[in-house]
């Protein structure tokens, strides 16, 4: 029994399985091929089981979708890059999709194999600062002073350390940088009870900026 073979007979299937679906209804709304590949990956116990070779925090879909997509880049001319838009692939995803994905993983095992063991994904998502401007507004407002020092724990690319850059359009109302054309603009679509203030604050300054991560993207 090889290491794969070992570590495939730990792995949850259905729970991953769950975690596939589950990743394409939540995460891949505005993106048809990410959602198509996961939910072939989800009926597809020989894709799910080339995550064995992960570390288990690491068994995710992002992971597994981050290792096809750099053998794109990397310039495999499988027919699966007819899928791809960022390396020219103009098809759309359709019922031949499935196929081709099962034949593409297949002839890449190997290769699929070395970057899901060996590479790990980080999330970089500029969309959770709609959620901490409010809260940093409100410890402003609470304690009478403007000034924050921010330490961003695993911060992978520091993107949320800019917080006070970006612009957040609540619908009634919008927070956030002063309007301008190269000002990031987030939508945020507010659910509960609970509503962000949009009374004055004392203007937020951000004085020191501090990100810690295992391993740091530098952009």
């Amino acid at each position: 029994m090889n290491d794969l073979t070992a570590a495939a007979d730990d792995i949850d299937l259905p729970a991953l399985r769950n975690l596939f679906l589950t990743f394409a209804r939540l995460e891949c709304g505005s993106e048809p091929l990410y959602d198509a590949l996961c939910r072939i990956a989800a009926d597809e116990p020989s894709l799910l089981r080339l995550l064995a070779v992960a570390a288990p925090p690491q068994r995710r879909p992002n992971l597994l979708l981050a290792a096809i997509h750099d053998l794109m880049l990397a310039g495999s001319t499988r027919a699966l890059a007819a899928y791809y838009p960022s390396v020219g692939g103009t098809r759309d995803a359709d019922t031949a999709l499935r196929e081709t994905l099962l034949a593409f993983c297949a002839a890449e095992r190997d290769a699929l194999i070395e970057r899901i063991a060996q590479r790990t994904t980080q999330t970089n998502e500029i969309g959770r600062c709609a959620v901490l401007w409010p809260v940093l507004r409100d410890v402003a407002v609470r304690s009478g002073r403007g000034d924050i020092a921010l330490l961003d724990f695993g911060c992978s690319a520091g993107l949320n350390l800019g917080v006070d850059r970006y612009r957040y359009d609540y619908g009634e109302f919008a927070l956030g940088a002063i309007e301008a054309v190269d000002t990031p603009r987030i939508e945020c679509r507010l659910v509960g009870a609970k509503r962000p203030s949009a009374a004055a604050a004392p203007r937020i300054e951000i004085v020191q900026r501090l990100g810690i991560d295992p391993a740091p993207i530098g952009v």
